[in-house]
């Protein structure tokens, strides 16, 4: 989806507390970063050196690195001027907006990665960092890597009743497995114990004395199994010549027409015979009668044993026909949810917006995270929703202000993404997409109305996008479209779904809680961050709802062309949040009903 114009930048602001040392960050960068090794001695990130070309839609990294300069790429400005006018903390917001718009240095000269540190007060900084996603998807780089951001050893647990997690709605999109998986081992335990009891038995290797009893032909079989697998095995893991080994595992056995003989004499002999002829109504008369009540008193005596694996085994049952139904219906949710309604559904303004590929950027001041627990005491609806509501209602009024055309919902897709992940390691970050409609109708005088809309949106996506969110945590686990598909055929289905889904949305939450706040690695406090995943193709709009200590924050990216109007969108968002937080005041919210979805009163009410 990358173009020219419409690079796959990832970009993070970070407001530092403390003096900016531009000698010291440098120093770090290039000490733990640039020219960090592993323990065979290979670069631990090796392009961060090399320059990135690209030709037809390919790319190829440049390994000429005798022009890379430190100073070129960890700029420090101080005192910054914009528009003839001193950058404070009132527009450091249009000053990193200017920022973004230009583009980072020429991909054939200078490595596609910048940090720019900004002084516009005596005790703090900001550290503007813009990347090319192709350092995430091959280096495996992380922000926590390039902002020298110390590890999670500071970070408690948060108790579960004071934060909810976005990971306990995702849930109800996708059944986790339980009981498969429990029988699953419960199984392979029964088999491993019966196996081990066998080869103990009539394994030779194992038991010596076996070949001085008299086998018969079924014994023989299970001898000719037991080397079958031993064969099977040393085959796998070595991959020798199969003939030699089927020799070294019959010789070591004895495994032959000699024994075959043996085993048929054993097994005809008159006395052997008669033998099994007492064996068969020693069972009938003793076992039978004398055996079966005590297997019967056994099997009551175990009866919660035996119930418990029995429901065990219908719940799986269950699970294996559900995933079969996924499986089955896959095909159908993908082409309904994505490339259908191309067809069946009239285009908005923003699926015809003529982009210009710079990127403008703004965000909310810091809104306590205590309003939003209030608001979900209140009404007992998740605190993702109520932020998604913002968003969605921030939009509608945009959009309606702008006089953009767009229907009744906007498609988007969206990403939850841990914080810890997104500050660790690129590899960890495995969360699903949802193509999420967000209600564009939202009354504006009845915020509860309109929460019950975003929450009902989000449900129906959660109900009907199961395969696709399966789909989605694949593709960027394996990448399963870019393997199946050929990356051209991929380019062009990604640039047609961009025309419908225009809008990227993007919820980091922090699972856990901090005592204090991020530090970078030489003690420094990282009071906040913001962060955009890089609109690319024909994607107008990146927005981000942020958490981070006791803050959230809510910020956009934009096309420049929506400029200067998108800045409302911040704007509405907050004067939404409080709206809402008033109207929660005075909610009272009934008693829930077993099988109630949601305590706020239904659209029909």
């Amino acid at each position: 989806m990358d173009t020219y114009r419409t690079q796959g930048t990832l970009t993070i602001v970070l407001q530092i507390k403390g003096q900016c040392d531009v000698n010291l960050i440098r120093q770090k960068i290039m000490q733990d970063v640039i020219d960090r090794r592993r323990k065979d001695g290979t670069l631990r990130f090796p392009h961060m050196k090399c320059g990135l070309t690209s030709c037809w839609g390919r790319y190829a990294w440049v390994r000429d690195t005798s022009q890379f300069d430190i100073s070129n790429h960890v700029v420090h400005v101080v005192n910054p001027v914009l528009r003839n006018r001193v950058v404070t903390k009132a527009n450091i917001q249009e000053y990193i907006s200017e920022q973004t718009t230009k583009f980072i240095p020429p991909w054939n000269n200078q490595p596609p990665w910048q940090i720019m540190l900004i002084s516009v007060e005596p005790d703090r900084f900001y550290m503007l960092a813009r990347v090319h996603h192709l350092y995430v998807s091959e280096d495996n780089i992380s922000f926590g890597h390039m902002l020298m951001i110390k590890k999670e050893n500071e970070w408690t647990p948060t108790p579960p009743q004071e934060l909810d997690s976005i990971e306990d709605v995702l849930q109800q999109i996708f059944r986790q497995p339980k009981s498969f998986p429990l029988l699953y081992d419960h199984i392979c335990q029964v088999l491993s114990n019966s196996w081990n009891e066998m080869i103990a038995a009539y394994d030779p290797l194992q038991n010596p004395s076996f070949e001085k009893s008299s086998p018969n032909i079924f014994e023989f079989y299970i001898i000719c199994f037991i080397a079958l697998l031993a064969i099977v095995r040393e085959y796998l893991q070595r991959g020798d010549d199969l003939v030699a080994i089927i020799r070294r595992e019959t010789s070591r056995r004895h495994v032959g027409p000699c024994l075959f003989l043996r085993c048929c004499l054993n097994t005809l002999y008159p006395f052997v015979i008669v033998r099994l002829i007492v064996a068969w109504w020693w069972f009938i008369c003793v076992k039978c009668i004398l055996h079966l009540p005590i297997t019967v008193l056994h099997f009551l005596y175990h009866t919660q044993i035996y119930t418990r694996w029995f429901f065990v085994s219908l719940r799986a049952i269950g699970e294996v026909i559900y995933l079969f139904y996924l499986v089955y219906t896959a095909p159908r949710v993908i082409l309904d949810e994505l490339f259908w309604p191309l067809f069946r559904r009239p285009g908005h303004h923003l699926q015809r917006e003529s982009l210009s590929g710079r990127k403008v950027v703004c965000w909310t001041e810091p809104i306590p995270i205590d309003l939003i627990r209030r608001i979900r005491d209140k009404t007992g609806v998740a605190s993702c929703e109520i932020q998604l509501f913002a968003v969605a209602a921030s939009l509608g009024e945009f959009f309606a202000e702008s006089r953009l055309k767009v229907g009744k919902q906007i498609e988007t897709t969206t990403r939850f993404i841990p914080q810890e992940h997104l500050l660790k390691s690129a590899k960890s970050i495995s969360s699903g997409l949802l193509c999420l409609s967000l209600p564009m109708n939202i009354p504006e005088d009845d915020a509860l109305y309109g929460l019950h809309m975003m929450q009902q949106a989000l449900q129906d996506a959660m109900t009907s996008q199961t395969a696709l969110y399966l789909a989605s945590l694949w593709q960027y686990d394996y990448g399963l479209l870019t393997s199946v598909f050929p990356s051209f055929v991929a380019r062009i289905l990604l640039y047609v779904l961009s025309t419908r889904y225009s809008i990227m949305l993007t919820h980091v939450e922090a699972h856990t809680k901090e005592m204090k706040k991020r530090h970078l690695v030489w003690g420094q406090e990282v009071e906040s961050f913001i962060y955009w995943r890089p609109p690319q193709a024909n994607v107008c709009l990146s927005v981000t709802v942020i958490n981070y200590g006791e803050e959230m924050r809510f910020a956009v990216m934009a096309d420049a062309q929506l400029a200067p109007n998108y800045t409302n969108v911040v704007s509405r968002y907050v004067h939404h949040i409080k709206q809402l937080a008033v109207e929660a005041e005075n909610y009272t919210m009934p008693s829930k009903i077993p099988g109630m979805q949601s305590p706020l009163p239904t659209i029909a009410e």
